[in-house]
């Protein structure tokens, strides 16, 4: 959302999965009310565009409005929607929601599914089988499946029929789609049309790598350069740069052999030459590009590649205001000036941002911001933080629904690694093992861990030796290595969930799944021990242990997926 991110998005990738990171640009662009933090209380309000305070802080977390809702965060982190009053449209009561979009968005209560809801908080249907989901963008919403596979659901919640299975789905605008075959890993362009998707150009030998529905060409690597193609797929530019990438208005920039950047034009003809080392932004931005040839100072550029500001500064933004530049001198103060150069205000502040078209917040300290005009004016009342909305508030929506199918895939996938017939040599370095990771005494090893913090659960494997991991390197001296030599003697699972009521049921699943016998202990272990070991013996063949001592609340966010 803010000018100075916007080349990344641009540069890097023409579209993601989080479709509404368009949206959020076009949003703030435009924005009649601007989310900002409190310094002191460290909640969030909103500001109007005059820069004056519309909604108090009071919100653990702000999103910019989408269909006239903003979601936001209560001070319990319970999720819900205001109106443009600071009043509660949908109270908070979700654990998981995504931004409204054409009148519908993706929500979930504790430990459910995901549901879409219209704009009066009415559930409109439900969606189980989905454990993510993007907003809506012209009628559809892209999904992950609890099978890892991506799917297109419409918004009646029918599913797109499919050509392929996806490991992934990239939207390019209008029907336009990229689909990863999970097969072979391959890009393929593909259309949304009549509820299906059909793909376009399927004999192309080349991977797919960005499309956008403005532009008569796709981009193509092959052999690790880009070029480009027309949808008929006849070659327009062979593969021979290191990046293409979209711009604006039939505009593409490009990256050539010798590091050097430029644009092309559809037709695949060099516009602009590649004579810059680094650009900062787009003309998507403004209709001016910021570019330098060396690396240290930049200059604006018009679409043409004529200069229209000499390299004065070490950086140079485009911001969302047409004509209106920010500039950083080299003490690294910021400023605001003018295409042609002209200052509007001189570089003084530590950090400078653009809040919406014609507005910004400056700061002398880096940490508290105050509002300045597109003229100038300063209002030094410093009271914000950087503007920006919570980190956990995305466009896209998570299930937090407990999944007995998830675990137990964890489980197969840890005990698929579970080899007898090695040595801890060969195990440490499957598992990237070193000497810090272990403890001076003990049989016992950590292998792998999964974790799925948002549902409550982590699976770990262990491994016991027959000797200790580690040995000295003589018996002179203090210093240990990894005793490679060591055999595994006996694997375990452990599976751990935050609730009794979780593990009682994964331990009847897993019993099930497996096919495999329990230790008595009696139901009543089994309900309250937070967390159960699967024994596995050299011939594959399991056993399930429930803890019998009582283990207290976990902190899963401390751990880390593997």
């Amino acid at each position: 959302m803010l000018c100075g991110l916007l080349l990344p998005a641009f540069f890097t990738a023409s579209c993601s999965h989080e479709s509404s990171i368009q949206e959020y640009e076009s949003t703030g662009r435009t924005a009649e009310l601007i989310p900002v933090q409190n310094v002191e209380s460290k909640l969030w309000g909103y500001l109007s565009t005059d820069g004056k305070q519309a909604i108090e802080p009071q919100f653990s977390g702000a999103n910019y409005f989408q269909d006239g809702l903003a979601l936001v965060s209560d001070t319990a982190n319970q999720l819900g929607y205001i109106n443009t009053k600071g009043e509660y449209a949908i109270p908070t009561r979700y654990s998981s929601a995504s931004d409204f979009h054409e009148g519908l968005a993706w929500v979930a209560l504790p430990d459910s599914a995901l549901m879409t809801i219209d704009t009066k908080g009415n559930k409109v249907f439900d969606f189980p089988r989905a454990a993510q989901a993007s907003v809506f963008v012209d009628g559809y919403s892209y999904y992950k499946g609890e099978n890892g596979l991506w799917g297109i659901v419409d918004k009646k919640g029918t599913d797109v029929e499919m050509p392929i299975e996806c490991a992934d789905i990239t939207p390019c605008g209008g029907p336009l789609v990229i689909l990863t075959d999970n097969k072979d890993n391959t890009k393929r362009l593909a259309r949304i049309k009549n509820g299906k998707v059909e793909l376009l150009i399927p004999d192309i030998k080349m991977n797919i790598q960005s499309a956008n529905p403005l532009f008569d060409v796709i981009v193509v690597k092959d052999d690790g350069k880009y070029g480009l193609v027309d949808f008929d797929g006849k070659m327009v530019v062979n593969p021979r740069y290191k990046l293409i990438a979209y711009d604006s208005e039939g505009m593409l920039i490009f990256v050539n052999d010798k590091n050097k950047i430029g644009w092309l034009n559809s037709q695949g003809e060099e516009v602009i030459k590649a004579k810059y080392s680094d650009v900062n932004d787009l003309f998507a931005i403004n209709g001016y590009a910021t570019v330098s040839t060396n690396g240290s100072k930049f200059q604006i550029i018009d679409r043409e590649g004529k200069t229209v500001c000499g390299a004065k500064y070490q950086n140079v933004f485009p911001t969302w205001t047409p004509d209106v530049f920010r500039m950083q001198d080299k003490e690294s103060n910021w400023g605001l000036m003018k295409a042609d150069g002209t200052i509007i205000c001189d570089p003084q502040f530590n950090k400078l941002i653009c809040l919406r078209e014609g507005l910004f917040m400056a700061s002398s300290n880096g940490e508290s911001f105050g509002v300045i005009s597109d003229t100038g004016l300063y209002d030094g009342n410093a009271e914000y933080n950087r503007p920006s909305p919570g980190a956990y508030l995305t466009p896209e929506a998570y299930s937090r629904r407990f999944s007995l199918e998830s675990i137990a895939a964890m489980v197969d996938k840890l005990k698929a690694s579970a080899k007898f017939d090695t040595t801890f040599g060969e195990l440490a370095s499957d598992n990237r093992i070193t000497k810090s990771n272990l403890e001076a005494n003990g049989y016992d090893v950590t292998l792998a861990k999964y974790t799925d913090a948002s549902r409550g659960v982590a699976c770990e494997l262990h491994v016991m030796l027959d000797n200790p991991p580690l040995a000295y390197v003589n018996r002179y001296s203090s210093r240990t290595v990894l005793n490679n030599s060591a055999k595994p003697n006996l694997y375990t699972i452990r599976v751990t969930t935050d609730k009794e009521s979780k593990n009682a049921a994964t331990f009847n699943y897993i019993k099930q799944h497996l096919g495999c016998e329990a230790w008595d202990y009696g139901q009543d272990a089994i309900n309250k021990a937070l967390y159960f070991t699967i024994h596995i013996s050299s011939d594959g063949k399991c056993t399930l242990e429930p803890a019998i001592e009582f283990m207290g609340d976990m902190d899963f966010m401390d751990d880390t997926d593997v």
